[in-house]
């Protein structure tokens, strides 16, 4: 895969997979700090304030249904264009899942004790490392909901993809 459809298919890669990324960068950074999850707060790092941005920047894009269906959507297309049917199938199939559960399973490896429960109904704030978390913590809740909607599309549109890479090749130059 060369040139505009390789670009095409990375960016929408980059646009969905980055931000759950970022979350656990964010979440390596408050680890290599000594700062273990909790309420208090850890030094001037501040890593709760960085953790809820990355959180809530990983919530827009991976429940965001519209913008998520249409990268994928790009980044299957872009690997059809490309000549590369799995890629594209694989592409549609798991990329809305990886976008929505990165952040659900930051959200678990941070979530402490009883003081910090993370449910449906939003109730309870759970603070982290001196932050309150508010709905960011909460969405995790909500997102595997979510997951349930993804997944039959995402394994339609996969077969779509994938049919689709077959019938439609790049021109050989």
């Amino acid at each position: 895969m060369t040139g505009v459809p390789r670009m095409i298919w990375a960016l929408a890669l980059l646009i969905l997979v980055v931000p759950g990324l970022n979350v656990f960068a964010v979440l390596a950074a408050a680890y290599v700090a000594g700062c273990a999850p909790g309420a208090e707060t850890c030094g001037v790092f501040a890593p709760g304030m960085l953790f809820k941005a990355a959180l809530d920047m990983a919530w827009f894009v991976g429940a965001t249904i519209p913008l998520t269906i249409g990268l994928t959507i790009l980044a299957g297309l872009g690997a059809v264009l490309g000549g590369h049917p799995l890629k594209a199938a694989l592409s549609v199939l798991l990329l809305p899942l990886v976008a929505l559960l990165l952040p659900v399973a930051a959200v678990w490896a941070t979530a402490y004790g009883d003081s910090c429960m993370v449910n449906e109904g939003g109730v309870g704030d759970c603070v982290l490392w001196g932050e309150p978390m508010g709905a960011s913590f909460h969405m995790a809740a909500v997102a595997p909901w979510l997951a349930f909607w993804y997944a039959p599309y995402a394994a339609g549109g996969a077969a779509i993809a994938g049919l689709a890479g077959w019938f439609v090749r790049p021109a050989q130059t």
